[in-house]
């Protein structure tokens, strides 16, 4: 499996968003101000998105791309759909959220609570303030050391509520039949 150049694709999908002229159609969800200037960090791509991640295709599905960014290095792209910002996929699946410097700085106790949003369009919006959960299944570990989060309405508080609730512990035991003739 060939190593994936992400950013070289990033500067593609940059590219795509300037040739398809997607900033005024940023602009028209809703994005300004600040996350303006970072939404020129926002590509268009082709994927075919596959649950959790997805892979460049041609004829696949036009998605926005973002970034994804911890300690100033290019870890993952998020790819998510216009028409439903509340579907995306990870290029390769190791990013966590959007804004991790964010949730960097509300470790600190003088921070406040930090601030989530629901789809990475709603984090753009808000001015790439706070974070976006991109796996879900990591939220209990990775913000398992904070005092309060912020959720954007009740419906998105039970799913960060649920998101925030480790796996059921202790696990049960796995036992393993002996096979017939086996001695232990």
């Amino acid at each position: 499996m060939p190593a994936v150049d992400l950013a070289r694709e990033h500067l593609s999908a940059i590219d795509n968003m300037v040739a398809a002229r997607g900033l005024p159609k940023l602009v028209k969800m809703g994005v300004g101000g600040p996350a303006y200037v970072a939404a020129g960090l926002v590509g268009l791509a082709r994927v075919e998105l596959a649950g959790e991640t997805y892979q460049p295709t041609p004829g696949g599905e036009l998605v926005y791309v973002q970034p994804v960014v911890e300690d100033d290095e290019l870890i993952d792209l998020c790819g998510w759909l216009a028409d439903h910002p509340d579907r995306w996929a990870l290029r390769l699946g190791v990013g966590f959220a959007l804004g991790e410097d964010a949730i960097r700085a509300a470790m600190w106790p003088s921070a406040g609570p930090l601030p989530l949003h629901r789809t990475p369009l709603d984090w753009l919006r808000a001015d790439c303030t706070g974070a976006c959960i991109l796996r879900p299944a990591d939220a209990w570990r990775e913000l398992a050391d904070f005092e309060a989060v912020v959720a954007e309405n009740i419906d998105h508080g039970r799913a960060v509520e649920k998101m925030l609730t480790p796996p059921r512990w202790p696990r049960p035991k796995v036992l393993v039949r002996q096979a017939e003739g086996i001695a232990a």
